[in-house]
């Protein structure tokens, strides 16, 4: 028998990157495709990203499909806050759940106290789940977080002498 309840995952991440920089990749369709792809490479799942949809609105809906061979695999849900640049809340499922399902997850980015850039957290609600689907989450979200960080890393950073 197992022995279930709900759990949250929570994983942290530094950044070099300022708050508002990783809300936007976070937000931004053609950024969000670019780290996807790297995520899912990471994770060993599908590796081209088939389709890229983002709806940064409050009630928007954001869809990420990526495609190894002929299996797919779907990652969607719908933002529920996006206070830029501290705060993202939005509904996550994976799969073919629809985006009213799944759990939440809530991103706090936070300037970094002691040195340059920010400090992510990420929180996910888990309901009904297992030590070890906890265990499993924070492992994802912890390659996200770095596939957005290595992405960031290697795009043009604004001329900050501008």
């Amino acid at each position: 028998m197992s022995n279930e309840a709900t759990l949250e995952a929570k994983v942290t991440h530094h950044f070099s990157a300022d708050p508002d920089t990783i809300f936007m990749a976070l937000t931004q369709e053609e950024t969000v495709r670019r780290w996807h792809h790297a995520w899912l490479g990471a994770m060993g799942l599908p590796d081209e990203v088939v389709r890229c949809d983002v709806d940064a609105r409050e009630g928007g809906s954001f869809e990420m499909i990526g495609r190894r061979d002929e299996d797919e695999i779907r990652h969607a849900g719908r933002f529920e806050v996006l206070d830029r640049p501290k705060r993202l809340r939005f509904n996550w499922s994976v799969g073919s759940a629809s985006t009213e399902g799944g759990s939440t997850v809530t991103i706090i980015l936070e300037t970094a106290p002691d040195e340059d850039g920010t400090n992510a957290t990420l929180y996910q609600e888990l309901p009904n789940a297992s030590e070890e689907a906890a265990a499993q989450a924070e492992q994802g979200w912890l390659a996200m977080l770095g596939a957005i960080d290595g992405t960031l890393r290697k795009m043009p950073q604004p001329d900050s002498d501008a």
